[in-house]
């Protein structure tokens, strides 16, 4: 516990692939047990877990009530910044990788090494088993990297003895301690055997052993069975199933999944089985069993390791018939089932008992001169209640006495009426000790006449508690109320006692009171146990019915995790300021003995001119009902109807203006009725309300699921390229693809082509509209990238780039940007499909200037106001040091060269001209706005420069945009990588997002293949593999974002034509005897060129920011026919590529007898900026379209460059389908 540590503690740093995720597997349920006695004896633990996983938070909250500091920073300045007495280091891999680091970083550290099994050794059989040679192989790598790991390592610890002697074969001097599996005993089940039922197994389905156990057990052990046994059931228990196991589901075999208790389950079965035919290690499995005594078959390989005796403490046995037959002879013989239930189970608290294994890792600890010198009081003498306190599950119970400090006057009294739960009560003065720790607070018990061991418990707290006890039950009111008056601090808390409060539950209310002195009132989300959502703030209906928002939903969506104007919140967590609470006298007695009280005084509260906040950062779990029970018939749960009536007739005139209860109303608007940003208005039929304006970024009740619009071009050539007559079909098909939503590119240079004076095309604008119009009635959403820079349209000044460095300093481009926003919202606002537009960091992408010339850095350092920022902040002293050179002016000061030791001082700029500037001024002109992050971080020396600053975006922005692709915490070295590796990859991608920000996520580029030029060297994931890859991202997805676009929906030719489709009315072709028409048949505009006519176009500055590989060719695709005349020959027609002196590097002639479009393509053809395309015709009239000259595609697609479906397909179809 926190309140425990002594600074001159020994420290130890725990390293594991994740958080122990007890509930699943033994070998975290062991280490939870190990974290729990390193507690009690006195050390100072940090944990850092290698693999980001998203997991409950429960995991991470275990280890924290504890006091362990769970670390999610980077593990080399962890190291660098800290020296830790000893590593305990967890399994293979994680030891192979982080063992040599220690050894650099802190070199004087102790290093353990906790093998868990014996890897090398669980593959080997394993490989036997298949017949696996590539199995095989892993095996011999793996036994490489698990002697490397011993001989580095001061100890290595096993779980078993025989683990030991496997590794003293190939290291015979290797010296090892165990430290095994720690069962508790349980007392035995009054379940008479007759009574119990069928055979169990337990296991995590990914670990391959018990997979390969259950589905060998059912397919050929469990039929010799059932040939003397026909009615015995196999129960099959535990998380992960996989789809091997889940197929196994019959009449006889049952699938039961993850438990959350697992004693009823065992409870009410005979036998336990584990028939593993291969491992290592202690099985964790079937000393969980026998501690609960439930007598268990079992193989070799499952009984190796724990010293069990065949016919004494389990029965062992390997081949399925002798399995069987010891199955069925367990199963019908009570007396023996009993001798192996007592016995097994007195065997494993003898040797795997709690004190037995204390006393193994305590002689350990001594024997390296490691123990603390004055470990934590053993506090297991004291009287503490009789209920052994477990729940919840993940809350310590090491037995230390409750302290809080003792402070003259406390900022906050925390309120707590208590009627027995002494349970409770005690997990929930846990967590209260545990967290914030920095703010000053009392605590003030109310017990109620509690007839358990509540008034033994709270005799035993120290410090700043104060108890009030009662000698009749006053109920909840009058409880508050008598807590409440002898408060002494400025806010008065009230909570109840079936709850857990997290850390930065107090914190974050009273930032929250301290921003706003409106707001008088806060309430914090309120969770279940099991991880769904509770309340997320409460709504309240004409009728005086009350809603609690969110309930029973995933409490990490974006709906939920942004602070919030409330009807009311409820008295489980409940905040007043003390003044108002005086004000208005507390809470009204006309509710005693509870219910509505806590409704009736927000709605005063209210009145009064304050508002009522639901602060979503301020998490606390509630049992709900552990006092006040759940039935509405009886006890104090029957108030809740009398006292709504009450609360009808009290506020019977403010009632009349909220909306009527559902179905008659829609549950967003109500939660969201009250915020200044969104308001409700109610359609004449009284049956739907909708919001009329919304002024945040619209994020939808469904999963986004979208891909950009790029019609018949590419990014950079859209609007260019955009036939509006054409467009529903493309709209059709992405529909018919699952996707609901489409992201459209808006260029600034294309949109407004000039900033001084502002000129637009107005083209784009007109159609702009009749593309929203045509999405709408298509019933797809919109998302709008609104600061796009590239566009091969009409000619504009300045690019796209030089816009964007300086628009921050600009006054002039500054003006042009928000006029062009204005426009555009002017628009969008109309189409309630539009969700909002984003900017993309990209487009104000600064870092580039770093790769620049020093002339040229110089110069943009005053451009972009990078100058103007370092002398706000930083003296020309502090400046000279960081340069490593001496500056006179701060004029002098260059932007920083790419890798170079000061990057992090521009890219601190340019974080804050990002957010601070553009992000923040532009959402006045565009509302709906928010931002893609830059997730890459920048090299600076040795080390990199992240900008995890800007993940949170703004404080009225809840969501925040990111970009996905394969490289990201890859190695990049050219190789590729496996699905397994990439998912592993992308979990901790978003566990590193989400330590930096609550925002929504949305993958705006969901890249998982990318063939993007120049970047060849990223890692990629093999192409076999992106069927399993999007099987298990569509999970990852599902639980960490509100979805994903794809960048296009087919591949895309990279083209550096202008207007190849002659829909635009700028200039781009020359054209000699010749029009441009419209083409009704195929409803496009298409070149006439007559007899001798010509077409040409010159190649401008690639400005897509794609560079032309002058050593790669070129390849050219249009499409022509001939125009319907009574001219018989074939029209013929020559093309021609001509450098900037005119001379032909290319020409080939084209016939065309049809008069259908005939699709031409031709290469290899060289071609730079200043080269000219030209078509002569030789013939007969012609019509030309569809122009595409191009190096390369952009491989991002479903659909490749012919039109067909590729291998994954399907796969990413079924992800749609799954979210």
């Amino acid at each position: 516990m926190t309140a425990i540590k002594n600074q001159n503690s020994p420290t130890i740093l725990i390293i594991d692939a994740t958080l122990p995720t007890y509930d699943q597997d033994s070998g975290s349920l062991r280490l939870l047990s190990l974290i729990k006695m390193l507690v009690k004896m006195g050390y100072q633990l940090t944990f850092f877990h290698h693999d980001r996983y998203t997991v409950h938070f429960k995991y991470r909250y275990a280890l924290e009530a504890l006091g362990v500091d769970v670390f999610r920073g980077n593990i080399n300045a962890l190291l660098t910044s800290r020296q830790f007495t000893l590593a305990w280091l967890c399994r293979v891999h994680v030891a192979h990788r982080y063992i040599p680091l220690l050894r650099l970083l802190n070199p004087d550290t102790h290093i353990f090494y906790d093998t868990v099994d014996i890897h090398y050794i669980r593959e080997q059989r394993r490989a036997e088993i298949e017949d696996n040679p590539s199995m095989a192989e892993r095996a011999v790598n793996t036994k490489r990297k698990e002697l490397s790991n011993c001989q580095l390592a001061n100890r290595v610890i096993t779980v078993t003895p025989e683990d030991g002697q496997h590794l003293q074969q190939a290291l015979p001097q290797l010296p090892f301690s165990v430290i095994p599996n720690i069962h508790q005993r349980h007392a035995l089940p009054d379940t008479p055997v007759a009574e119990r039922k069928g055979l169990v197994f337990i296991g995590h389905y990914r670990h391959k052993p018990n997979e390969d156990a259950v589905c060998y057990f059912a397919e050929t052990v469990l039929p010799k069975i059932h040939t003397t046994q026909p009615d015995i059931n196999f129960y099959v228990v535990g998380s992960y199933m996989t789809t091997p196991v889940k197929d196994l589901a019959s009449s006889h075999v049952k699938i039961v999944g993850w438990v959350d208790q697992v004693e009823p389950e065992f409870a009410q079965r005979r036998v336990f089985v584990s028939p593993l035919r291969y491992g290592a290690g202690m099985k964790g499995k079937i000393g969980q069993a026998l501690s609960l005594g439930l007598p268990v078959v079992t193989t070799s390989i499952g009984a190796e390791g724990m010293g069990l005796i065949d016919g004494e403490t389990v029965l062992i046995a390997d081949d399925p018939d002798s399995f069987a037959e010891a199955v069925c002879r367990l199963y019908t013989d009570s007396a023996l089932w009993e001798k192996l239930s007592r016995q097994g189970q007195d065997y494993i608290e003898q040797h795997y008992g709690e004190t037995a294994v204390y006393e193994k890792l305590r002689q350990l600890l001594v024997a390296h001169k490691l123990l603390p010198t004055a470990p934590v009081p053993d506090f297991s003498e004291k009287v503490l209640p009789t209920t052994e306190l477990i729940l919840p599950k993940w809350v310590s119970t090491v037995t230390l006495p409750i302290v809080l400090p003792d402070v003259p006057s406390p900022r906050v009294s925390i309120v707590i009426p208590v009627f027995n739960q002494a349970l409770y009560t005690y997990n929930c003065l846990l967590t209260l000790q545990a967290c914030d720790q920095t703010i000053s607070k009392e605590v003030i018990i109310i017990n109620n006449a509690s007839t358990d061991e509540t008034a033994e418990l709270l005799a035993q707290l120290q410090g700043a508690f104060t108890i009030l006890n009662n000698e009749e039950n006053q109920g909840f009111v009058h409880a508050c109320r008598q807590g409440a008056e002898v408060a002494r601090g400025e806010f008065i808390l009230f909570l109840n006692n079936d709850t857990q409060v997290m850390p930065g539950w107090l914190s974050n209310s009273l930032k929250a009171m301290d921003s706003d002195q409106t707001i008088g009132i806060t309430g914090s989300k309120l969770i279940y146990p099991d991880g769904r959502l509770q309340e997320a703030g409460g709504i309240i209906f004409n009728d005086a019915s009350g809603y609690h928002y969110g309930r029973s939903q995933n409490p990490l969506l974006p709906q939920f995790n942004q602070n919030r104007i409330v009807d009311y919140c409820s008295g489980a967590s409940l905040m007043i300021r003390k003044s108002l609470w005086a004000q208005l006298g507390g809470f009204d007695l006309r509710y005693a003995p509870a219910y509505y009280e806590d409704t009736d005084l927000c709605f005063a509260a209210r009145q009064a001119g304050y508002q009522v906040l639901y602060c979503h950062n301020s998490e606390v779990i509630h049992h709900e009902g552990k006092t006040a029970g759940t039935d509405i018939n009886s006890g104090y749960k029957a108030f809740q109807a009398v006292n709504r009536k009450k609360f009808q007739e009290k506020w019977q005139a403010v009632l009349s203006t909220h909306l009527p209860p559902l179905p008659h109303s829609s549950v967003e608007v109500a939660a969201f009725r009250l915020q200044e940003s969104k308001v409700a208005s109610l359609q004449e039929t009284g049956a739907k309300t909708q919001a009329s304006e919304v002024n945040t970024f619209r994020i939808p009740e469904q999963k986004i699921k979208a891909t950009h619009l790029v019609g018949q071009g590419w990014a950079c050539n859209f609007w260019s390229y955009l036939n509006i007559n054409q467009i529903d079909e493309e709209l059709n098909f992405i529909k018919s693809q699952g996707f609901n939503t489409v992201i459209i590119l808006v260029p600034w240079v294309g949109f407004q082509t000039h900033v001084d004076p502002i000129t637009y095309h107005e083209e784009y604008f007109s159609l702009f509209e009749q593309l929203l119009k045509k999405v709408q009635d298509q019933g797809l959403q919109i998302i709008l990238r609104l600061g796009y820079t590239h566009d091969h349209g009409p000619e504009s000044e300045p690019d796209g780039f030089l816009r964007a460095c300086v628009v921050g300093n600009n006054a002039v481009i500054w003006q042009a940007w928000c006029d062009y926003l204005d426009r555009l919202w002017a628009i969008a606002k109309s189409y309630s499909n539009v969700l909002g537009g984003f900017l993309s960091w990209e487009d104000f992408a600064l870092i580039l200037i770093t790769q620049g010339t020093e002339e040229e850095r110089l110069l943009y350092a005053e451009r972009t106001g990078y100058q103007n920022y370092l002398a706000q902040h930083y003296t020309l002293e502090a400046l000279s040091a960081r340069y490593r050179q001496t500056f006179t002016a701060y004029s002098e000061i260059p932007i920083p060269a790419i890798k170079s030791n000061t990057t992090h001082l521009f890219c601190e700029f340019w974080d804050h001209l990002l957010i601070d500037k553009i992000v923040k001024e532009s959402k006045a002109h565009f509302p709906r706005l928010t931002l893609e992050v830059r997730v890459d971080c920048d090299p600076q020396g040795r080390s990199y420069v992240c900008h995890t600053r800007t993940f949170e975006v703004n404080s009225d922005i809840p969501l925040t945009m990111v970009y996905y692709t394969p490289a990201w915490g890859a190695p990049n070295d050219g190789h590729p990588t496996s699905a397994v590796q990439a998912l592993n990859r992308m979990l901790r991608f978003f566990n590193w997002l989400r330590a930096h920000t609550k925002n929504a996520l949305f993958i705006d580029q969901f890249n998982f293949i990318d063939n993007t030029p120049c970047f060849e060297q990223n890692t990629r994931i093999l192409p076999a593999e992106l069927p399993h890859f999007l099987s298990e991202a569509a999970l990852i997805i599902q639980h960490n974002t509100i979805g994903y676009s794809l960048w296009t929906l087919r591949d895309v030719p990279v083209n550096v034509i202008r207007n190849g489709v002659f829909e635009r009315n700028y200039p781009s072709w020359a054209i000699e005897k010749g029009e441009i028409i419209f083409d009704a048949v195929s409803q496009k505009k298409a070149v006439f060129l007559n007899s001798t006519g010509t077409l040409s176009q010159t190649i401008t500055n690639n400005i897509s920011g794609i560079q032309i590989v002058k050593e790669k060719p070129f390849k050219l695709d249009f499409k022509v026919k001939k125009v319907e005349n009574e001219v018989k020959e074939k029209a013929s027609m020559t093309v021609l590529m001509l450098d900037d002196k005119q001379q032909a590097l290319f020409e080939e002639t084209v016939y065309c007898e049809s008069d259908e479009w005939q699709a031409i393509h031709l290469e290899p053809i060289f071609c730079d900026v200043g080269y000219a395309l030209k078509i002569e015709n030789r013939g007969t009239p012609i019509l030309l379209s569809d122009f595409y000259l191009y190096q390369t595609y952009q491989e991002n697609g479903i659909i490749d460059s012919d039109g067909n479906q590729k291998s994954f397909y399907n796969d990413l179809i079924s992800l749609n389908q799954k979210l």
